[in-house]
């Protein structure tokens, strides 16, 4: 799971605490139960921001971001205040790479079950007629995807006679899983092996959702005003 820490405003709680004079510790509640509504509009706001960012994201990537909250009764000190928008495994594996935080190189093996290459589906070939007739039915996922498991059957039916096979057409050409339409005699203008899963060594990726992601958490902390003072009426302002 990873992180993304919401900043917390400790000098303007200090502030607060000033002017109202409050019996320590009751800012402190406060302001950690005003962080943790914020932490779940931030998430609400992430996943927005998500959905419009990516092209068709899986419904597990959004539902994989969720509110860190901390109960405001374990708070004694406005240094206690904490809240962030966590993301779970495994999405947060693959959304590493657009958030800057590793180097922005996929490499084979490091998501999902192939070791030796990054395989990409490619829908365009998946739905011709003629690779269908073969045998090969896959409905990619929203986002683009194999389904689990999808990619060991296709291995299944690679090799001597089989509908598919493995590998590529010339030397130094496209590596992959292929499709051999059949061939009907007497037939001309018959078609070539289709590319239906193509195989690469590494992908490279930008942080694009950096800023999204950031814009995001600010629209959800500038409500801090407003959901202090709310939370200041429930808990006294300790006069």
């Amino acid at each position: 799971m990873a992180d993304i820490r919401i900043r917390i405003n400790r000098k303007a709680l200090r502030q607060a605490e000033q002017a109202l004079e409050a019996v320590p510790g009751v800012v402190a509640r406060a302001a950690q139960s005003a962080y943790n509504g914020i932490a779940l509009q931030a998430r609400d706001e992430v996943r927005t921001a998500a959905d419009r960012h990516f092209d068709n994201p899986e419904p597990q990537t959004l539902d994989a971001f969720y509110a860190r909250q901390r109960r405001h009764a374990s708070v004694h000190d406005v240094d206690d205040v904490t809240a962030a928008v966590g993301i779970r495994e495994p999405a947060a594996r693959w959304l590493g790479y657009h958030l800057g935080r590793h180097d922005q190189e996929r490499l084979p093996g490091e998501i999902g079950p192939a070791n030796a290459a990054i395989m990409i589906p490619r829908p365009e070939n998946l739905d011709l007629p003629e690779v269908r007739e073969l045998g090969v039915d896959v409905t990619l996922t929203k986002g683009g995807n194999m389904p689990m498991g999808m990619l060991r059957k296709l291995f299944s039916m690679t090799g001597p006679g089989g509908a598919l096979f493995w590998g590529q057409l010339r030397p130094g050409g496209q590596r992959g899983i292929w499709a051999r339409p059949l061939r009907k005699k007497g037939v001309k203008g018959q078609s070539a092996p289709k590319l239906i899963v193509a195989a690469v060594d590494r992908a490279n990726y930008q942080p694009s959702f950096e800023r999204p992601m950031r814009a995001a958490i600010r629209r959800a902390t500038k409500t801090l005003p407003s959901r202090l003072t709310r939370a200041m009426r429930r808990t006294g302002s300790g006069r």
